[in-house]
This record gives structure tokens, C-alpha cells and sequence, in this order.
């Protein structure tokens, strides 16, 4: 430290560079500069004197060159001793470091500003995301260490250094670009002279002329990278570019920016429904309409909000709704939800006028919802009927709600009962708890007479009581009235007024109506006509008169022609009267009508509610259709639905069990990918496995899946039952995939390595036979745990590497989990480098429609929490363990660090309980050693002692050398505090055994270096283990060796 109190700061971004106070420090020679340069890219780390030499006279140094490089070490600490700053110059046992911390080293600072600008990429802050990543991008001065000719000691961190900061400049673009920054075009065209083949560069430059308004020049900058690819790789463009140039082409709005107005936008058309019940009076809700126009008030100067109307059937939702987008004086959007096994419906309907809305992606979704949005501001949006909405609308509004854009005013209305118990309506609501919650309560009878006019007090009382102050029933019951029939009298029941108001229109209006109620919330003319037995203009006399009697209005969310009740209530009385077997047979037909277009969902629900009129087989096939469309949206939750039903009708039909059985695997594989339901996927698994018999080829598949449903998830696993379904598959068929994929998994837990290894590599085997680089990447998690398993660190982490880069090229976010879940678990609980926990972290949760997959996203949610807590974040590691489920792995670890430890150790033993039973030895090894470390704490050295010893004997039975190293380290220190000294130097010999095979242990060398420090008493080793702690960033870790170290010296 120099006498002003400030820390050098060095620099390898560029020429290497120390400077001090903004003024140079000359190092010296070219010896000189090349021992500083190696220190700072092998930072806070032991460099042996013959790496120095080899890094700087390469592989035949001269006579003397130790002695040689012993000056030199001398001539750089008097150097940086002339500012105070010799002790930062370490040399250990002809070892050598440089002692800095790393925001005091430009690389490192700019991968750790890289990191957190990739991070808010992916929170979708793209202003703070430019600035972190512009900020990181400063730090570079030139290409690395260019003033000592690219060394070859610096060859592999220079190139790692150079992607990531073409990584980076791409993030930054994209950015600028989602900000509206149009200066980067000059930039882009020279990255893309610069970089020809990297085709991210090329796609941002396309839209950028196309957002600046360069169509053609954007269509030319296609057309000279499909040209330039062609010319000399023999390649065409990838396909996220055609895609792009098929988007320009079309002029798709989803590639404009928020608030860019495209010259010809064209108002909204006003929603026919909400023209039609405008025709009706609307008395009692001039509170609700005030709060209503006031939040609108808000919206227009301000933020955007959300307002949830709820009520019960007929109360006037939509009427207030009605009459507050009649004085909006801007675009109103309605988006009305049907079956909720369609993805997406009620968002379609809203933006029917936008091109390019339907995508494959919820992010996709998301972010043109939201840019749609914002481009029409001030607007408002209507979702109407959200006690039906679709769990993939959910999903994709939640995120949208959470941070609307100016100007935009969100309004969600639901019946109240049954809305608050449909789970993706409670998931959407509980998620917007700033949102403005409106409960429409019943008319006072005052209100009514005043709805109903000039009638006796006597009757507006009776109707009152009678309808309970539901405006819609009074309104009906007033029409009928008003038609002649039974004048003041109360009828019992709306159907009755319904029924009879239909009964006096011709039969060929009453067909249309009830032909309408079949096809669901909305009629489209086309549909209805295979529907109906009539002529084309005889069908719209019809319908005509069909609106002229208040049964129908035009709804007007699309170009093509389309129907619907003014009121569901309407519908469902109307289709509740007809006959069972007349609505089953219309319900065949309306399948029949929708199939031939791209409705594969909503014929599914037609037949589904055909019942047996249906052929039970197309039904179920066209349910499971419909469940792989879905999945592959990403819609699971409709996915799983669609596939359940085709399981019920299967079933209900007696079909063949072979059928039975194939669509309950398909099911139970939807379930498990999805993690909705393992116990049923369980269910449909034994329930196949029972069908299948007599049948060896479809025994074997189900066995293997049941085996792979058994070792998935904790709150199913049971690892000697998927063993022995493995072991029943192999026999009747041992030539599948999943078979040994679903094998490794379970010998991953269990902690069989050899079983492990052999599975894998047959796996892989398999896999290389299917030319499948995805099933590669499955079969490589298997091969790296069992690389890890055996110490063999290195090797494991070129595989996950590996599989990463796979799964990064083929955009699969399953895949890339697969890489980052067990990366990012090794990194941080195993290894103690939460840093590089954290960096796979990061990647994981930036992979496009991660968070769609449940568990895999909890699980690297619940890592990140992890290594934040072991980095001393713990305010940070809360919040973001905040969301995870009760039995989270950071929510334990926070337990014990916020210091209740009589409830941590309940919590792991607990866990270990739980993991042995199911035969989970992975992780029943890492709660032993958690679960040893708090018993240590609370005084309990004997249960401490045992919780060690078990997590040794799974490292040594499995084999599983990693666990084996840290729990003979940890007993080494309890050994040695309770005189048993001479176990506890065997236990570290065997340490130093395994440590000799030169794997780099990061963090958890320093637990070693703590445990020889407390056996020996040796400062040497404290200093060692505090330096390695200090250096892997464990706060908690190396404030445990310092008081260790200070209690030996008393």
C-alpha cells in the first residue's frame, strides 16, 4: 500500500501497465514485465520458479535461469516497494504470487462488470445492463498484453480474455439496440468487416437499419452475409437470421421498439361486446367507474397499473368495463379466455390486429406483448373471463404486470366464484400485489327499481330478493317481461326467461344459437356454418336475427367473421338445455369443422366433450397432438391436460391396453419434464407397466422410465427400486438410451461410480450411434460425474464445458441445465469456489425459456443462493432463495450462517434421514458434512464425529473422492481437538494422498491447509488456508481459520 493509502492498479488489457494515483509505475525490462504479466493472469495463486522459467525463456531456458529469476523477482519488489506495495510480491517455498485483490486487476474487474451486465440481461434491465457492460468494455486498452508481442504464456487466457469480450460487445449491442440506441450502426458494420462469420454481429446490424428505417439497406446486409457464407464456407445463414430476414420481409411489428410508431398505425376497432352492453343501463357503479377513470388519469402521465374486477356471474364486470373503455379516448384491447387448454388464446384475440404475436417461445411472447404495448400507449387492455385463463397467458401476463410500460392501463376480470381457486388465475393475482383489487358487490334494491324503471315497489322488492341484486338476471327477467310474457311476475329461474325468449324465434335461429353455445365463447362464421343445416344466406338472416333478439353480437376480434353471447351466463343456459346426446353429436361436428385449419386444441376439447360420441381413438390421439403442440410452447400445464384427458379416454373406452399404455408413458414423460405431478407420473407409469404385460419391448420402456421417474425428484426418489427397474429393462431390452441414461442418474445418487461409469459410457455409445448431440450432452452428464467422482477434476470440467457449448449451439435450455446444474453444485458445495458456482449460475438463468422448466430452474436458482451465501451475501442469498420450496439446499445453509444453528441441525439431520431412506447417498454425503459442522459448533464432537465418519464411508464405498477429501479433513480437525492426534495426522495423510494427483481443489484445499494448521499448529499452514480462503472469496471460512489460528497461538 503506498503512504496516501492508495492500491496499485494493474492492467493487461492493453500493454501491461501499474499505475498509482493516475501516474505510471515503470516496471523495467521485458524479463521484468513478463514475470508480472504471468503473476497477474495466475492472480492470488502459487507459481512455481520452473512455470516462471518455462513462461519466460520457454522450454530450453538458459544455464542459471532460477538464479536469474530470482533477480528479477527482486528488481519487481523494489519497484512496487517504491510505492509501498512490496508485500503484495509473495514468495513461498520457490513459489511465487501476487497478493492483489482482484478489482485492482482490469481483466478481472471487467469479467466481474461482464458478469452482472450479463446477469441484468437476463432480469430484462437493459439500461443497466448497457451501462455495466459499456463500463466493462472501457477497461480495454488494446488486445491483451500487446507490448510483450502476445506472448505464448498468455496465448490460452488471451483468447479466453478476447471471446469474452466479443460476448460482451454483443450483449452491450443488444442492449443499446432493446434502448433504442440507433449510434451503434457505424460500430456494427465495422465488427461485421472485422468478425464476417460471427453471425449475432450481422443479425444486430439487420435490425438496427431496420429499427433506423433502412429496410432495404437491412435486406442488403442479409443478402451480403448469405453470399460471403456461401462463398467461402459452402454454409447458409443460421436460423435465427433467415428468421430475421423472413420478419423484415414481412415488416413484422415485433421488431420495432417500444414507442415506435410505425407511420400508418391505424386506432384500434372498438370491441363489438362492449358496444353491444353499453345498449343497457348501468346504474350503482359510479364509485367503481370514478376509481376506474382515475387509475386511467394516473396512467396516462405515469407508470402503467393493473386493476383485477371480480365478482360473481352477472354482476357487470364487463358492463363497467364496457363503459369505462367507451370514454377512453385511446386503443382498447380485449382479450377473452375460453378453454384453458389453448395457449396464448386471450393474448391472440387481444393483438389480432398485430402481425408476428403467435411465437414459439414465451419470452418471445413476453417481450412482443410488452413492446406491443408500449408502442400503443396509452392504451388499455381488457382480459376478460381470467377465471378461464390459459397457465402459458398467465405466465407470460405475470411477467408483462411486473413491469408495465407507461402508459398502459391492464385491466383482468374474473368471476369470483370459481376465479380465486383456478391456480393460474391465483398465480397471476398473487403476483401482482400492487395491483388495484375491484369487488363488484349486488345492486341495493334501490339501485334495481332504478335499472328496471317505472315498476311497483312490490315487484322491484320480490325481483331483488329473487335475483339478489345480479343486475344481468334482472335484466332478463325485464326483457321477458317487456316481451308480454307473464307481466310482474317473478320467473324462478333466468333458464326459464332464456328458453322461453328462444322458443318464440324461428326454428332456424334457435338452431344458430345453440349451434354457437356448442362452439364455446366465440362462433366463427365459417365453423358454424358445417354446424348448421343451412344455406349461406339463410344463416346470416339468421344471425341477424339472432343480434336483433339480443342472443348474439358480432364480437370483432379478428379479420374473419365471428359470434358470441353477450353474456356467459347466456351460453351456458342456452347449452345446458339442449339434449345430451344433440350437444355430443355437434360437439363431433365442430371437431370435424376445426381440423382441417391449425386448431388442434380446440378440436381436442370438442371431442373431449363429445364424450361417446366421439371415436375414442382419434380423440386421444388428437389429445396427445394437442399436448405435444403445447409442450412445445412451453405451455405444460395445458400440455399436461391435454394428455390426461386422451389417458381418460382411453381408459373410459377400454381400449387396447397397449394404447393405454404407450399414451400413459407419453403422459408420465410430459409430467416429469414439466415437474408437475411426479407421484402420478409414478401413477401412469406402474399403471402402463401393468398394460404392458405380454408385450417384452414395451415392458422394457416402461421399466426404464419408471426406473428414471424414480430417481428424479426427492419427493419420489427411491434408488434401489429404479435400480432394480433399470436392471429388468436391461433384461428384456438393453439396447435403450434412456435405459442407461435413467441407469447413470440412479448411480449418480446412489454413489455407485463404476455402475455410473458403465452406464454412461454405453449411453454415449448409444447416442453416438443415433448421430444424437443431444443425447451426447445426456449421456456426458453421467460421464462427468463419474470423472468427478473419481477425483479427476480436470476431466470433468472439459466435459461440462463441453456439454455446455453443445447445448449453447443447439439453443436447448434442458441441455444446458443438464452442463450447469452439476458445474455450478461442484464449483460451490464441493469445491468451495462459489465464484465459478456463480458464473455457471449465470449462464444457466440466461439461456432463452429456462425458467418454463421448473425444477431446473429452481435448481440453479437455489445453487445461486448458495454461492452468494458463501461469498457473505447473505441479504442477496435470501431474496433470491426467497421463491424456492421448504426443503431448498440454500435455505438451510442460511439457517445455520444467520446463526440458528439448534434448527440447522434439525434441518440437515432431518435431510440426512430423508436422502438414506431413499437411497440418495450424493446428497446424504453433502448433509453429513453440513450437518458434522454444526454439531462441531454446538459442542456435540461425538454426533459430529458420526456425521463425518458416514460421509467417509460413502466417499470410499462409492467411490466418491471429493466427499471423502473434505469430511477426512473436517474429522482431521475434531480428531485433533479431542487429543486424538495421531488419527487425525492418518486422516490427513490420506488427504495429502489424494491431493498429490495435482488436481486444483480451489477452496477446499484451504479446508485442508485449516485442518493441518489445527493438527500441527503449523502458521505456515493457517497462513495457507486463510490465503486460500481469501483468494476463493469465503468470508465465513476465513474468519473460522483466523480465530483457529489465533486460539493455537495462545
Amino acid at each position: 500500500m503506498t503512504s496516501g493509502g492508495s492500491a496499485p492498479w494493474f492492467g493487461i488489457l492493453g500493454e501491461l501497465e501499474v499505475r498509482v494515483d493516475d501516474a505510471r509505475l515503470e516496471i523495467g525490462g521485458p524479463k521484468q514485465r513478463g514475470l508480472l504479466a504471468v503473476l497477474l493472469i495466475q492472480l492470488n495463486q502459487a507459481v512455481s520458479a520452473g512455470r516462471l522459467v518455462e513462461a519466460l525463456w520457454g522450454s530450453r531456458p538458459p544455464a542459471g535461469a532460477e538464479v536469474t529469476l530470482r533477480t528479477h523477482v527482486s528488481h519487481l519488489r523494489r519497484r512496487l516497494a517504491s510505492v509501498g506495495a512490496a508485500d503484495l510480491l509473495v514468495t513461498r517455498r520457490s513459489a511465487y504470487s501476487l497478493a492483489v485483490d482482484p478489482e485492482q486487476v482490469d481483466a478481472y474487474r471487467f469479467e466481474r462488470l461482464a458478469g452482472l451486465g450479463q446477469e441484468a440481461v437476463g432480469l430484462a434491465d437493459p439500461e443497466r445492463a448497457a451501462r455495466l457492460l459499456r463500463e466493462a468494455l472501457a477497461l480495454w486498452r488494446g488486445p491483451v498484453l500487446h507490448d510483450l508481442g502476445r506472448p505464448l504464456f498468455a496465448e490460452a487466457e488471451t483468447a479466453r480474455l478476447e471471446g469474452l469480450r466479443l460476448d460482451a460487445l454483443e450483449m452491450r449491442i443488444s442492449a443499446d439496440l432493446a434502448v433504442g440506441r440507433y449510434d451503434v450502426i457505424p460500430e456494427l458494420e465495422r465488427l461485421v468487416a472485422d468478425h464476417p462469420f460471427r453471425e449475432p454481429f450481422h443479425g444486430q446490424l439487420m435490425l438496427a437499419l431496420y429499427r433506423a428505417g433502412r429496410q432495404a439497406d437491412a435486406l442488403a446486409a442479409y443478402a451480403s452475409t448469405r453470399q460471403r457464407l456461401a462463398g467461402e464456407l459452402g454454409l447458409d445463414p443460421g436460423p435465427a437470421l433467415a428468421a430475421l430476414e423472413t420478419a423484415i420481409l414481412r415488416g413484422d411489428p415485433a421488431l420495432l421498439l417500444p414507442r415506435q410508431q410505425p407511420a400508418n398505425r391505424v386506432k384500434a376497432p372498438p370491441d363489438a361486446l362492449f358496444g353491444s352492453v353499453r345498449r343497457d343501463r348501468m346504474v350503482g357503479r359510479s364509485a367503481e367507474l370514478d376509481r376506474l377513470r382515475a387509475r386511467w388519469r394516473e396512467v396516462r402521465s405515469g407508470p402503467g397499473q393493473v386493476v383485477l374486477v371480480s365478482g360473481e356471474a352477472g354482476i357487470g364486470k364487463t358492463r363497467l368495463v364496457a363503459e369505462f373503455a367507451g370514454g377512453a379516448d385511446a386503443d382498447v384491447l380485449v382479450g377473452r379466455c375460453d378453454q384453458a387448454e389453448i395457449p396464448y388464446q386471450p393474448i391472440l384475440a387481444a393483438f389480432d390486429e398485430s402481425p408476428g404475436i403467435v411465437a414459439q417461445t414465451p419470452e418471445v411472447v413476453r417481450d412482443r406483448v410488452a413492446g406491443l404495448l408500449d408502442r400503443l400507449a396509452p392504451v388499455v387492455l381488457v382480459l376478460e373471463d381470467a377465471e378461464r385463463i390459459d397457465h402459458a397467458s398467465a405466465v407470460v401476463l405475470r411477467n408483462v404486470g411486473r413491469q408495465l410500460p407507461d402508459g398502459v392501463l391492464v385491466i383482468v376480470c374474473f368471476r369470483d366464484p370459481p376465479g380465486t381457486r383456478h391456480p393460474a388465475l391465483l398465480e397471476l393475482v398473487g403476483d401482482l400485489p400492487g395491483a388495484d383489487r375491484m369487488a363488484l358487490q349486488p345492486l341495493t334494491e334501490s339501485d334495481l327499481g332504478t335499472l328496471v324503471g317505472d315498476r311497483p315497489a312490490g315487484f322491484v322488492r320480490e325481483l331483488w330478493r329473487s335475483t339478489g341484486g345480479n343486475p344481468f338476471y334482472a335484466n332478463e327477467v325485464v326483457r321477458d317481461l317487456e316481451a308480454g310474457n307473464d307481466a310482474f311476475v317473478v320467473p324462478s329461474g333466468v333458464r326459464d326467461v332464456l328458453r322461453r325468449r328462444l322458443q318464440v324465434l324461428p326454428a332456424e335461429v334457435q338452431q344458430v344459437v345453440r349451434c354457437a353455445a356448442v362452439l364455446g365463447s366465440e362462433a366463427e362464421f365459417g365453423i358454424l356454418a358445417q354446424l348448421v343445416d343451412l344455406a349461406e344466406d339463410p344463416l346470416i338472416d339468421a344471425l341477424e336475427q339472432a343480434i336483433g333478439a339480443g342472443f348474439l353480437v358480432e364480437a370483432g376480434s379478428s379479420w374473419k367473421a365471428t359470434y358470441r353471447f353477450p353474456h356467459d351466463l347466456m351460453r351456458e343456459a342456452v347449452y345446458a338445455d339442449l339434449p345430451q346426446t344433440r350437444r355430443q353429436r355437434l360437439h363431433v361436428r365442430a371437431a370435424a369443422a376445426l381440423l382441417p385449419g391449425t386448431s388442434i386444441a380446440a378440436a381436442a376439447v370438442q371431442l373431449r366433450a363429445a364424450g361417446p360420441a366421439a371415436d375414442p381413438e382419434q380423440a386421444a390421439d388428437l389429445g396427445l397432438r394437442a399436448a405435444e403442440e403445447a409442450a412445445g410452447l412451453y405451455a405444460w400445464h395445458e400440455a399436461v391436460d391435454h394428455a390426461e384427458a386422451a389417458v381418460d379416454v382411453l381408459d373410459q373406452a377400454g381400449a387396447a391396453p397397449g394404447r393405454r399404455a404407450a399414451a400413459a408413458v407419453a403422459t408420465a414423460k410430459l409430467r416429469l419434464k414439466s415437474s408437475i405431478g411426479d407421484r402420478r407420473a409414478i401413477e401412469l407409469l406402474e399403471t402402463a407397466l401393468e398394460l404392458s404385460a405380454g408385450d417384452p419391448a414395451a415392458l422394457a420402456t416402461v421399466h426404464s422410465r419408471l426406473g428414471g421417474a424414480l430417481c428424479t425428484n426427492h419427493a419420489v426418489m427411491d434408488i434401489s427400486r429404479a435400480i432394480e427397474h433399470f436392471a429388468a429393462a436391461e433384461r428384456l431390452n438393453g439396447d435403450r438410451f434412456h435405459l442407461h441414461r435413467g441407469l447413470s442418474q440412479a448411480a449418480m445418487y446412489g454413489v455407485r461410480t463404476e455402475l455410473l461409469g458403465d452406464a454412461a459410457r454405453r449411453a454415449e455409445a448409444l447416442a453416438g450411434d443415433l448421430g444424437r448431440r443431444d443425447l451426447l450432452v445426456m449421456a456426458s452428464w453421467g460421464r462427468a460425474w463419474h470423472e468427478f467422482n473419481l477425483g479427476r477434476l480436470s476431466a470433468a470440467v472439459r466435459l461440462r464445458e463441453a456439454m455446455w457449448t453443445t447445448a449453447h449451439e443447439v439453443a436447448d435450455p434442458y441441455l444446458g441445465w443438464a452442463s450447469v446444474s452439476g458445474a455450478a453444485l461442484t464449483a460451490t458445495a464441493y469445491l468451495l469456489d462459489p465464484v465459478a458456482g456463480r458464473a455457471w449460475c449465470r449462464r444457466g438463468l440466461a439461456l432463452a425459456r429456462f425458467d418454463t422448466f421448473e425444477r431446473p430452474h429452481d435448481t440453479v436458482v437455489d445453487q445461486l443462493a448458495l454461492a452468494l451465501a458463501a461469498m457473505g451475501d447473505l441479504d442477496e442469498a435470501g431474496r433470491v432463495a426467497e421463491p424456492l420450496p421448504g426443503d431448498a439446499v440454500s435455505g438451510r445453509v442460511l439457517t445455520f450462517l444467520s446463526g440458528d444453528w439448534a434448527q440447522a441441525e434439525r434441518d440437515w439431520s432431518a435431510a440426512l434421514r430423508r436422502d438414506e431412506d431413499a437411497g440418495d447417498l450424493h446428497d446424504a454425503a453433502l448433509n453429513a458434512r453440513w450437518l458434522g459442522g454444526v454439531r462441531r459448533l454446538l459442542g456435540d464432537q461425538e454426533g459430529a464425529e458420526a456425521a463425518l465418519r458416514r460421509a467417509i464411508t460413502i466417499g470410499v464405498d462409492g467411490p466418491q473422492v471429493p466427499t471423502e477429501l473434505a469430511a477426512r479433513a473436517e474429522l482431521a480437525r475434531i480428531l485433533a481437538d479431542t487429543g486424538e492426534v495421531a488419527e487425525a495426522e492418518q486422516q490427513l495423510a490420506r488427504c495429502d494422498e489424494i491431493m498429490a494427483a495435482g488436481e486444483d481443489w480451489r477452496g477446499l484445499a484451504g479446508v485442508v491447509e485449516l485442518a493441518r494448521g489445527v493438527v500441527t499448529g503449523a502458521d505456515d499452514a493457517y497462513q495457507r488456508a486463510v490465503d486460500v480462503f481469501t483468494a476463493y472469496r469465503l468470508p465465513w471460512r476465513r474468519a473460522a481459520a483466523v480465530k483457529a489460528w489465533g486460539r493455537s497461538l495462545q
